[in-house]
């Protein structure tokens, strides 16, 4: 959502994951070995979603 202030400031209103959906944005599996460990492992890993938030942005052209 944007709105216009002007010929030069415009702000900007993006809300992400809007329904506060617990999921992850991505998930792969790979091998891999931590210090200590005798064998390699094959494990999935994933990086969660963003929590609901919301980000407010006001440029100004020069």
């Amino acid at each position: 959502m944007a709105r216009q202030f002007g010929k030069d400031v415009e702000a900007t209103l993006d809300v992400i994951n809007l329904l506060d959906r617990k999921a992850n944005d991505i998930e792969y599996l790979y091998e891999s070995r931590l210090p200590g460990e005798a064998e390699v492992v094959e494990d999935k890993h994933f990086h969660l979603a963003e929590p609901r938030s919301a980000r407010v942005t006001l440029p100004k052209q020069f």
